[in-house]
């Protein structure tokens, strides 16, 4: 019984309910002095515990004086409960997504002011894979003329593809530099993207890895490691970092560093 107690708490019932439950299961039909004796629950919460179970689908309540309970058939118990799990996650999940949309248009409504210019001129850091994918395409996505991008090899591109395919389409301009790859899944997205007038070189020698977008926010990413920093082409522990500046003069000199090796190529 302590492994079954064990795993209904595992499934999200409570002690109260698993020893409840437990207990209908063992001597079938009970009244609520009879499952206070046999589960060791004080009587008070025999109620409101019996009616929780009722609505996760586990018990049954007969509409008799004295009320008495009867544990619900277990296989059938357990397709009502994954199904009242479902209901309440749908739930939550749509307040939390009416909440959000409350909270963006709350945002949008808020006056920005504006800090003085040299202010405004910021870099940011932000580390892990999943991190700086989620800021890069928050970058990139936003792209309105056009988007130059620096990588090894075309290893990103399976993941990235459908957003540089959903921006050729708004007629953002792409140009992709790459020092070469021999994937042939990534070939197949790299045909596409051109076919769409993405404008595509492989050959690229420079260290420098990242994008720059509107020629106005340039995104650089890192390769760290215990030894220090390199670009993501060199011999270091799996740990990544993208640096976003929108320093124009920064900015400049990475589009420049792109625009030399493009034109080498």
């Amino acid at each position: 019984m302590d492994h079954l107690g064990n795993m209904l708490k595992e499934l999200g019932l409570n002690e109260y309910e698993t020893k409840t439950y437990i207990a209908l299961l063992s001597h079938g039909v009970c009244k609520a002095e009879e499952i206070s004796n046999l589960a060791g629950i004080p009587l008070p919460r025999v109620y409101d515990t019996v009616n929780h179970l009722e609505r996760k689908g586990f018990v049954l309540i007969t509409k008799t004086r004295p009320q008495q309970y009867m544990p619900v058939k277990s296989e059938e118990a357990l397709q009502n409960f994954i199904g009242w799990k479902r209901r309440e996650h749908d739930t939550h999940l749509n307040y939390l997504k009416k909440l959000s949309r409350d909270t963006l248009e709350y945002i949008n409504r808020m006056e920005i002011k504006e800090k003085p210019h040299e202010d405004r001129w910021r870099i940011w850091t932000t580390t892990g894979k999943r991190g700086i994918t989620s800021t890069r395409n928050n970058f990139i996505k936003n792209s309105e003329k056009e988007l130059f991008l620096m990588a090894g090899d075309a290893t990103f591109i399976d993941d990235e593809a459908p957003l540089l395919r959903r921006l050729l389409r708004r007629g953002v301009k792409i140009k992709l530099m790459l020092r070469g790859t021999e994937d042939s899944k990534a070939l197949k997205h790299l045909d596409k993207l051109n076919s769409l007038g993405a404008e595509i070189k492989t050959g690229y020698m420079g260290c420098m890895r990242g994008n720059v977008v509107d020629n106005k926010t340039a995104l650089i990413f890192l390769k760290t490691g215990n030894h220090g920093t390199g670009t993501p082409g060199t011999d270091m522990t799996n740990k990544y970092e993208l640096i976003v500046i929108n320093n124009p003069e920064f900015v400049r000199v990475v589009k420049e560093h792109f625009d030399m090796h493009w034109k080498s190529i």
